[in-house]
């Protein structure tokens, strides 16, 4: 009797199925060939999404960087923080978006520079929501010598720049995940997705 059930089990196994009898369903090829392609897309997303906000970053850090007291006359403005913290944002702030729009465009702990680029633009868009909503007649400050005023284009615009951001983060993290997730992946896909990891 002991010997049956060996041969069984012995059986069983050696239908390249891992112990699964053959009467469970197979993985579809279909669902097989979605996650080796999976890295690629997001890969490419991940490229453009960075790019994006790399340049949005740079050139908006580097303009509040020679015009400092223009950017902290716009902070004020928003009436939402005391004169303290005004001097301190205007001081870190130019140099952290440009640090950060450097770090997005080549590259460097890419996990965490969307962490921080999605964590700064959800602040920036409560501001402007905040300073529409108020109607205040305020520049948004995104760049200096800016005149034009927020309007719902702006809110509009940095909620995009934040989802954009967001949607790369969680693709990061997703692209950690697909190498243990799937380990049928084509080596050209689990090389894809190490590539993006942070």
């Amino acid at each position: 009797m002991d010997g049956s059930v060996g041969l069984g089990t012995n059986e069983q196994r050696s239908d390249g199925h891992d112990g699964f009898s053959s009467g469970h369903p197979p993985i579809q090829e279909e669902t097989l060939e979605m996650l080796k392609c999976s890295p690629q897309l997001l890969a490419g997303f991940l490229f453009l999404s960075r790019m994006t906000l790399g340049i949005v970053f740079l050139w908006t850090g580097l303009s509040k960087l020679q015009s400092p007291y223009d950017f902290l006359s716009s902070i004020y403005m928003y009436e939402l923080v005391n004169p303290y913290i005004g001097v301190l944002l205007a001081r870190s702030l130019p140099w952290l978006e440009t640090v950060l729009g450097l770090s997005l465009i080549l590259g460097v702990f890419r996990r965490g520079s969307l962490l921080l680029a999605t964590s700064l633009l959800f602040v920036f868009l409560a501001a402007q929501t905040s300073a529409f909503l108020r109607d205040l007649k305020i520049p948004c400050g995104c760049v200096t010598n800016e005149t034009r005023i927020i309007s719902r284009s702006d809110v509009i615009r940095e909620g995009t720049l934040f989802v954009i951001s967001f949607l790369a983060y969680i693709s990061v993290v997703r692209m950690r995940a697909l190498p243990t997730t799937c380990p049928k992946m084509t080596s050209n896909s689990c090389l894809a997705s190490e590539k993006v990891m942070a």
